[in-house]
């Protein structure tokens, strides 16, 4: 069933989806993650992929909607505005509010080197994007990152041909570059900027590139582009299990009557779906904290991460109350106006 929100067609197996990638990428964080930078638990390589894997499928989601609200509004620059600001105003009250909660706790409960000064905290409150300092909480590089996507992909949108969509394959020239740079030896990028261009930028160009292919007819050319980027995307990423949530995602847009798109549309999953992003900004560091301060004295590792998983998420449960009793939007075309 879908779910008709402010006029349009949403299809809610898509939060039951994100609801399973948060997952992925907490679980992550807490067995391989943890015992990576800490070594104080026995590493799991089950969810060794989930950072990696979550985080881009995030981004393939993030490309398909922005993509899929401008071209549903025109694409214009008005609608490209309101987008920008609605969306920022949607990430930062929450973002705000975990920064200060992952900042105090980490001034009574310090973790080794990831206590960041003042300074630094300060500029995390009021900024989502600040590439000078340092992040109070290690997950919330992919909020900044996401918020640059969206500007830099945003302005390819409004400049590209709304027929022939010319320009926003240009996009793919980025990735593409510093792939090839980097392998065939020409350029050494720090791994930091090379996941950031390749599997993430990448990740969120596909995302984009599929919304064209929803429910639209494309020309051969147009989907022997979509394989090209596909199969770039693959070698990127260099994991088969990227592909296979990749096919999942697909199938849930192509398919909403089926009982997989049922399953993951139940109103529970739906709701959990809801919870992702406060969960994503919460969990890291204080479930680090819950771990590493509660080793010695709960030994069962099992335990642990059990009440890391449920501590952080009641948390994200009340910062996402929290934040559904401010307005969605604080602006709209109608009271926008250029002169």
């Amino acid at each position: 069933m879908n779910i008709i929100k402010g006029g349009k067609e949403r299809n809610p197996s898509v939060e039951g989806y994100r609801f399973l990638l948060i997952l992925y990428v907490v679980l992550f964080h807490y067995t391989y993650r943890f015992d990576e930078i800490h070594g104080t638990l026995d590493t799991s390589y089950l969810f060794e992929s989930g950072g990696l894997v979550g985080n881009c499928l995030f981004y393939v989601v993030s490309g398909f909607f922005l993509n899929r609200y401008l071209i549903r509004n025109s694409g214009g620059v008005k609608d490209y505005v309101v987008y920008v600001i609605n969306k920022y105003w949607r990430l930062w009250p929450q973002y705000a509010v975990a920064v200060i909660i992952v900042f105090a706790v980490s001034r009574f409960f310090p973790l080794p080197d990831e206590t960041v000064d003042w300074t630094s905290a300060i500029v995390n409150v009021f900024f989502v994007y600040h590439p000078k300092f340092e992040y109070v909480d290690g997950a919330h590089w992919f909020i900044s990152n996401l918020f640059l996507f969206q500007l830099f992909m945003g302005v390819a949108i409004l400049l590209r041909d709304d027929k022939k969509r010319l320009f926003i394959k240009l996009a793919a020239i980025y990735p593409l570059s510093v792939y090839l740079l980097q392998n065939w030896g020409v350029i050494e990028f720090c791994d930091y900027y090379y996941n950031l261009a390749c599997p993430y930028f990448l990740s969120f160009y596909l995302g984009m590139v599929i919304n064209d292919f929803v429910d639209q007819r494309l020309s051969v050319i147009d989907y022997v582009w979509l394989l090209f980027i596909v199969l770039f995307w693959i070698i990127v990423t260099g994991k088969i299990v990227f592909f296979v949530f990749l096919i999942f995602f697909v199938f849930l847009l192509y398919n909403k009557s089926r009982l997989v798109n049922i399953l993951l549309g139940n109103r529970l999953l739906v709701y959990l779906g809801g919870v992702s992003f406060s969960w994503y900004l919460i969990h890291q560091n204080i479930g680090f904290t819950i771990l590493y301060y509660l080793n010695s004295v709960f030994h069962n590792r099992t335990l642990l991460v059990l009440i890391a998983l449920s501590s952080t998420f009641l948390m994200a449960l009340v910062l996402n109350a929290l934040a559904s009793l401010l307005p969605k939007k604080i602006v709209t075309k109608h009271n926008l106006s250029f002169k």
